[in-house]
């Protein structure tokens, strides 16, 4: 491996940086678990001690209070744990990068085209409720209505690894006058790594195989010793 350049190198290291990353998160990740746990626990265990007493009273409304304070904690809770999960399971070696999220028309006409700008609106505000930027780098419009094909950068962390199932191939039911119309979209996405250029990639020379091939028919003995 040459590691005469320091971006070469930086471009080898960064599956590892990625991994302790990642290694990083789940430590995280488990502590939380430990100490939200016991943390939640207490905090509900005194709302419903403070719900009974309550109720011992006569304080029906208070009681109900302190009910739904627990229930709420639980709630909050929860939705830590799930954010927790995800991040914990970012641990690909370019989860953690921005994408191009290019959406393509398939079979179904005009439909498909309306499909795509669909799917766009659809995916730029659940982008848009990440806090992600969103940038339209090509389009192509439809015949007569909606896209077909628009290429889209997301910025932010962990894009790729939020998005990177979406790819494939999306399909539209609509009924119209009884009949099922079906419209097709596809979607691909492609991490974006930042500073690289082609220099950066390196390729192995036993990766590389040259094919040559020789016409046929026709030409005299010209045709028989040329090859391309």
């Amino acid at each position: 491996m040459d590691l005469s350049s320091p971006r070469r190198f930086a471009w080898r290291l960064r599956p590892l940086r990625c991994r302790d990353r990642w290694l990083s998160r789940c430590a995280w990740g488990l502590a939380f678990l430990m100490s939200g746990y016991a943390k939640l626990a207490d905090e509900v265990r005194i709302a419903l001690e403070l719900a009974r007493d309550a109720e011992d009273s006569g304080d029906a409304a208070e009681a109900t209070m302190m009910v739904l304070e627990a229930k709420s904690t639980i709630d909050m809770w929860q939705a830590e744990l799930s954010d927790a999960e995800v991040q914990m399971l970012m641990g690909g070696s370019y989860d953690a990068e921005s994408c191009q999220f290019t959406i393509f028309a398939g079979v179904g006409g005009d439909e498909a085209c309306d499909w795509v700008a669909m799917l766009e609106r659809m995916y730029t505000n659940y982008a848009g409720s990440k806090g992600w930027k969103v940038s339209r780098l090509d389009f192509s419009e439809g015949d007569t209505m909606g896209l077909k094909s628009v290429e889209l950068e997301i910025q932010g962390d962990y894009v790729f690894g939020m998005l990177k199932r979406e790819q494939g191939t999306h399909r539209l039911v609509r009924v119209w006058n009884g009949k099922r119309q079906t419209s097709f979209a596809g979607i691909e996405i492609v991490p974006v790594i930042p500073e690289t250029t082609m220099a950066d990639i390196e390729i192995a020379d036993s990766d590389i195989t040259t094919q040559t091939f020789r016409v046929g028919g026709k030409g005299g003995q010209n045709v028989n010793k040329l090859e391309t």
